[in-house]
């Protein structure tokens, strides 16, 4: 009896340790993340759980409020005031850890945005 239990807790063991390195959890884009820029500048964006983006500057004016959408290792974003209701930009996303991301263009009209997004870092700011 004892035996099939320490079989039962073992296997139990094994799965459970197997599928965290299986089934690792996804990083987010959800939450505050800074860009640093060649001439030493930086910018801020935050993604928030709702869908919606704001960006904005070091000393905190505003650059852009977007929407978005993830799956399947994309970002699908739209900054309605630079690029208007109907231009959605799509984007992959490379993370490095779960405190840097890579963005890079799928499939974006808008030549603002893309310019902008298309290459650009975010790394992930510690609370």
């Amino acid at each position: 009896m004892i035996m099939k239990i320490y079989t039962s807790l073992l296997a139990g063991f094994v799965a459970f340790t197997a599928a965290s390195f299986v089934f690792p959890q996804q990083p987010r884009i959800i939450g505050h993340w800074v860009a640093h820029y060649r001439n030493g500048s930086a910018s801020y964006a935050d993604f928030n759980e709702d869908g919606t983006c704001k960006s904005y500057t070091f000393d905190g004016k505003p650059l852009v409020n977007a929407t978005y959408k993830v799956g399947n290792g994309t970002l699908s974003i739209n900054d309605k005031q630079g690029c208007g209701d109907d231009y959605w930009g799509k984007y992959s996303l490379t993370f490095y850890g779960r405190d840097s991301v890579l963005f890079t263009a799928v499939d974006d009209s808008c030549t603002p945005r893309r310019t902008s997004i298309d290459g650009g870092n975010l790394s992930r700011v510690k609370q």
